[in-house]
């Protein structure tokens, strides 16, 4: 039964991990709600030189964690840059 529940959690945490995949399906122009439908809830937002800063972290390397933070900059309800890093 603790197998089982190992492997459900597991299971779990790698299903909700966003990966390299999902992080290069952003591109300048897209809504918010489209970010938010690919990447997930950002794990930060910031306002830097008056504009929206939302940070993501995805798995970049095939790890269980997170590895790559993707870094959005949101204006009028749409990504105008980002980087991953």
């Amino acid at each position: 039964m603790k197998k089982l529940l190992i492997i459900f959690i597991s299971l779990l945490i790698v299903s909700c991990t966003k990966d390299a995949s999902d992080a290069r399906q952003v591109k300048v122009g897209i809504s918010t709600k489209e970010l938010k439908y690919i990447m997930g809830e950002p794990r930060e937002i910031r306002i830097q030189n008056g504009h929206e800063r939302w940070y993501f972290n995805y798995n970049a390397n095939g790890t269980l964690s997170p590895t790559e933070t993707l870094e959005v900059t949101i204006i009028s309800d749409k990504i105008t840059d980002f980087e991953s890093y």
